[in-house]
């Protein structure tokens, strides 16, 4: 993967879908948000169209533990978002 146009103090968009293979998918978009900002970049924004591993899941039982999918990868994407 290699950044051709230098995106220091550019603003930089990376659109990246989520669909099968998902982990690659994933991979591909954090290994791109760190390059970008490593390169100097003023600001990332990631656009993801698909989210692969989001699903609504309902309770089972009262007390039941539901993930939370969209909020985990936003905190791995952007370390600084609380959800």
């Amino acid at each position: 993967m290699q950044i051709l146009d230098p995106p220091r103090d550019k603003d930089v968009y990376i659109i990246q879908s989520l669909c099968n293979p998902v982990n690659d998918n994933l991979m591909e978009l954090l290994f791109l948000i760190s390059a970008a900002k490593r390169a100097g970049c003023r600001q990332v924004t990631a656009v993801i169209p698909y989210l692969g591993y989001n699903r609504e899941i309902r309770p089972e039982a009262p007390g039941y533990a539901v993930p939370n999918v969209g909020g985990t990868i936003s905190r791995l994407v952007l370390p600084s978002t609380t959800l």
